[in-house]
């Protein structure tokens, strides 16, 4: 898991929880900044999603036409995660290998792994 996805928030309880973060976006129509992220160790699979400042500080969103645009951006995440996987599903490649895609790999492999620069 990319540690960098990673970030800490307080639960209301005043418990830190591990979240992962999944992407974040900007709606200019309200002039903010979103994060959309996952608690990494629950079971179901809630998605949360906060505005946030340039401190980093998480709000809640309350307005229910932010939520219905927040919707469909989240939507249009999930149908772009569709069709690459569609567009990826004869690749048996984890991008793991550690080798050069050009010079073999032991996966089928579409170039995506630890490809050395040139």
């Amino acid at each position: 898991m990319d540690q960098d996805r990673i970030m800490k928030v307080t639960d209301e309880n005043g418990n830190e929880v591990e979240m992962y973060i999944l992407f974040t976006t900007r709606l200019e129509e309200y002039n903010k900044n979103y994060i959309f992220y996952i608690d990494i160790k629950a079971d179901d699979e809630e998605v949360f999603v906060s505005s946030y400042t340039e401190d980093n500080r998480l709000h809640p969103v309350t307005e229910q036409a932010e939520w219905d645009a927040l919707e469909e951006v989240f939507n249009d995440f999930i149908e772009e995660g569709r069709n690459y996987a569609e567009n990826h599903k004869d690749n048996d490649c984890d991008g793991n290998c550690n080798k050069n895609c050009d010079e073999g790999c032991d996966q089928a492999c579409d170039g995506c792994c630890n490809q050395e620069e040139n």
